[in-house]
């Protein structure tokens, strides 16, 4: 269950800042009890000699900053006040050769001045990091900052060019700032709330910008992962077939090999070998895929991770399946979907948030018109992790990361059957533990309903869709192969009482196990894992005025009537009024019923009021299930929920 937290709706006023609306949202987070892990503060000023500088501070890592050639280069923020950094992020380029990144500088430095953006600075630190991953991002500690107004990075050293895409400064505030030019905020539920597992979780972003904010669903590695390569399409007949780390490990093949026995060849001769460069990696000679014809394909996965590693091979396919990927925080999730929401700083809006112990709800309105409501929810946890695929890879240090918060909108605006949509993308972390490498499945759940009012309750139908081939290409055009763990399969009927069996889908060179068909071609049906989701009612066809408050039964707390009651009967006995607020609302068979006292404790609720908001009194045989009445806030098609008083 998502419990009630909080309800918060307010006016942001007229030529109020990106900065101040961020501000109120994350305050009103807040006192739903939801932790701010992270928030963006805007620098007042970027510069340096580096091309292209805002590239490293958009968290876009489609966007590169950076020049060709060993050139000095410099990279600049002033933040007025003052910043204290604790640590440096950089995020590695796409460009790849065997395993490493090629393109990323030998030499960063943190230095400060309270001159201006190019002169004055003094150097805190020198770092000099090695071997970066594909799109690898790392973390650099830094130790015994003041207090400056102006920061800067020296790069230097490349052997070829120096490019990244990605520069942030992070203090050791709560939240923590990151020095950006992307207004956002990470949440996370509250402390009594259960999420992930000891491998990554899933946080909520909030993107802040002049026209909307935007939820997102976004993965942070818990841990390190291990780099992870695979090799296949053996060169058949007598050649020689290598692998080469530092020290070089062959198997030459016979004249009438085929390809699968010299790939055998060679993986005999790697697992067996005694040189440290290989024994660092376990060597896995998997079973062959369904769907896939005779195998042939070997996997290393490091034993410990910590290092990145340049693999080449000779007369075989080497592809890299996982990037190392270091335990420091947000790694992305392959293309994240996310729901909007349109604001306005110029003429000001007002927003409405329900928070929930789970899951949030939120809406908005411009002078032009109303927008939401938009939601982002966690599913129960037990059971999300319960279901979680077992990674073929999980004994190696490999395994799945969990799916659980999902963000969605009401993209059928009056639909006779209701419809909706929650959408995650997400990446198996056995098939890609990198930034935005692996399988990514765009996780789509229709929910339906056959009344006029439904209370948006799970499960409903998953669809397990890999959308393109483009999901499985590296931003450089590596194509990697893509082997990752289904989550649901099944007949393309719904069924909401089956969790259909998991099956396994595997990309290998456009091939899907089990299937001959185009990648965007292929998904499969199933439940969803039990779900806490928001108490929210969504309207199927023409709703009331939006902005309306109205009363209606929620499932929260129910009981049930224990003695007769009559039309003008003040005093209702029932079976129990734990739960109940002392004083407060229900609804009984359409009936609203304000009462003054019994709640929360003892057998009847008294001081009744009948037949309020123009409902007409009934009267009520016993048995008859009783209602705690929440209030609501109609919105479009939606009903966000503010709580068991009239909300303010």
């Amino acid at each position: 269950m998502s419990t009630f937290q909080s309800w918060s709706s307010a006016l942001i006023p007229l030529g109020d800042s990106i900065a101040q609306a961020q501000g109120v949202i994350v305050a009103a987070m807040q006192a739903g009890n939801w932790q701010c892990l992270r928030q963006g503060l805007a620098p007042t000023a970027v510069g340096g000699s580096i091309t292209s500088p805002a590239n490293a501070l958009d968290m876009t890592p489609t966007t590169v900053a950076g020049q060709s050639g060993t050139t000095l280069q410099t990279i600049a923020v002033q933040v007025i006040g003052g910043f204290t950094p604790t640590a440096l992020y950089m995020q590695a380029h796409y460009n790849y050769e065997g395993g490493i990144q090629i393109d990323m500088p030998a030499s960063v430095t943190i230095e400060y001045s309270d001159t201006s953006l190019t002169t004055g600075f003094t150097v805190l630190q020198t770092f000099t990091p090695t071997n970066w991953g594909v799109q690898e991002r790392r973390k650099f500690t830094i130790v015994g900052a003041g207090s400056h107004q102006y920061w800067r990075s020296t790069v230097s050293g490349s052997t070829t060019n120096q490019y990244f895409e990605e520069w942030c400064l992070e203090d050791s505030s709560t939240p923590k700032n990151w020095i950006t030019s992307q207004q956002f905020a990470d949440f996370i539920p509250p402390v009594t709330e259960v999420i992930g597992n000891s491998v990554a979780r899933d946080i909520l972003r909030i993107n802040f910008s002049t026209t909307t904010m935007t939820l997102q669903p976004l993965q942070e590695l818990l841990t390190a992962m291990p780099m992870v390569f695979s090799f296949d399409t053996a060169g058949s007949g007598a050649v020689t077939l290598s692998v080469t780390n530092g020290t070089t490990v062959s198997f030459t093949g016979g004249g009438g090999n085929t390809s699968q026995q010299n790939a055998r060849g060679l993986y005999n001769a790697l697992a067996s070998s005694v040189d440290p460069n290989f024994t660092a990696w376990n060597w896995i000679w998997p079973t062959p895929l369904v769907g896939v014809v005779g195998g042939g394909q070997i996997i290393a996965v490091q034993k410990t991770p910590g290092s990145q590693a340049v693999m080449t091979p000779g007369a075989i396919t080497i592809r890299l399946r996982g990037n190392y990927a270091q335990a420091v925080g947000v790694q992305g999730c392959g293309f994240p979907v996310a729901a909007s929401l349109t604001t306005d700083l110029t003429n000001g809006f007002i927003y409405y948030l329900q928070v929930c112990s789970r899951g949030i709800a939120l809406a908005t309105k411009t002078n032009v018109g109303y927008y939401g409501p938009v939601h982002a929810c966690y599913g129960d946890s037990a059971s999300t992790l319960s279901q979680l695929p077992t990674s073929d890879l999980a004994a190696y240090g490999m395994p799945c990361t969990p799916i659980e918060l999902i963000v969605g909108t009401d993209d059928v605006a009056a639909s006779a059957d209701g419809t909706g949509r929650y959408s995650h993308s997400w990446s198996v972390v056995g098939a890609l533990p990198g930034a935005t490498y692996g399988v990514t499945k765009d996780l789509e759940t229709d929910y339906y309903s056959s009344s006029t009012w439904s209370k948006m309750l799970f499960p409903g139908i998953l669809e397990d869709i890999v959308s393109n081939s483009a999901s499985y290409n590296s931003w450089g055009g590596v194509f990697v192969t893509a082997y990752g763990e289904g989550i649901f399969a099944g007949s393309s009927g719904y069924d909401p009482g089956t969790i259909y069996p998991i099956h396994r889908l595997s990309v290998i060179s456009g091939n899907f196990a089990g299937y001959a068909c185009s990648v965007s071609g292929l998904y499969a049906q199933g439940t969803w894992p039990s779900f806490a989701n928001l108490d929210w009612y969504k309207y199927a066809g023409t709703g009331p005025s939006s902005e309306q408050l109205m009363v209606a039964p929620s499932n929260d707390f129910t009981t049930t009537i224990t003695t007769a009651v009559a039309t003008g009967d003040t005093t209702i006995n029932v079976a129990s009024t734990t739960g109940f607020p002392v004083a407060g609302w229900l609804v009984i068979d359409g009936e609203i019923i304000q009462y003054t006292g019994g709640g929360g404790s003892g057998t009847q609720f008294t001081g009744c009021a009948r037949a309020k908001y123009a409902t007409t009194a009934l009267a009520f045989p016993v048995g008859t299930t009783v209602f705690i009445g929440g209030w609501y806030c109609a919105f479009n098609t939606g009903l966000l929920f503010g709580g068991y008083q009239i909300p303010t």
